[in-house]
């Protein structure tokens, strides 16, 4: 396992036509509202955690994502900062760490990464790092029989059996990332062999047609990656 991993979160202004679409078509990707990364050892000690908001004036928050995470133009006017400097700390920290990337749909957050590094002008060096998706293998945990994976709060129930709170806010969401993925490690749900055999569909950087995200066809990330995910 590496070094050092990263549990990465963000929450945004709403979701994107495709996930497909290359970083470099801005009209189909909503813009990073917040962004929540913690860096832990292998063993689960706690390196670093960082959360910070993201200020532009040309930032619109859709209402139905609103809705969803509470998050407005005001707030951000009044504890964000310009995207570039945030994007910075964040480089920087990959850099230095050169951490495996963890989310709960992994995919989502890396690439909603991946096009603030582009509106920042910085170099995308989130992609070649290695990432694991913890709703992947979890899929006894989902909870809905429409659901063929677990949205976040799901996982963590089933693992906790109890109620995760204040979600759809990046910094609980990727605290929360963690402790699930920590808790699979300890039942050896999740190891070495499952993480090394994960395949996800990160790199954007062209117009060329790529494979599926998380090994899941683009009707999958519609169905369970919009519904499950945000609603």
């Amino acid at each position: 396992m590496h070094d050092y991993l990263l549990f990465l979160d963000t929450e945004t202004s709403g979701i994107p036509t495709s996930l497909h679409a290359p970083i470099t078509d801005l009209d189909n990707w909503p813009f990073v509202l917040q962004i929540a990364w913690l860096i832990y050892t292998p063993g689960g000690k706690l390196v670093k955690k960082e959360n910070l908001f993201i200020y532009e004036e040309d930032i619109y928050i859709k209402q139905s994502s609103e809705r969803i995470h509470g998050i407005t133009r005001e707030e951000l006017k009044a504890k964000g900062l310009d995207r570039k400097s945030v994007m910075k700390a964040f480089a920087s920290d990959l850099r230095q760490y050169k951490p495996m990337i963890i989310g709960h749909f992994v995919e989502f957050d890396s690439k909603m990464v991946q096009v603030a590094f582009f509106r920042s002008g910085l170099k995308n060096i989130i992609s070649p790092l290695k990432h694991f998706c913890t709703m992947l293998p979890t899929k006894a945990y989902a909870r809905l029989p429409h659901n063929t994976y677990p949205k976040l709060e799901d996982l963590y129930f089933g693992l906790f059996k109890e109620k995760l709170e204040d979600t759809h806010n990046a910094l609980n969401d990727a605290e929360a990332t963690a402790k699930c993925f920590f808790s699979l490690k300890d039942k050896g749900e999740i190891n070495e062999q499952v993480i090394a055999s994960q395949r996800l569909f990160i790199n954007i950087k062209d117009k060329k047609s790529s494979k599926a995200g998380c090994g899941l066809p683009i009707l999958v990330f519609i169905l369970i990656g919009l519904l499950s995910i945000w609603l």
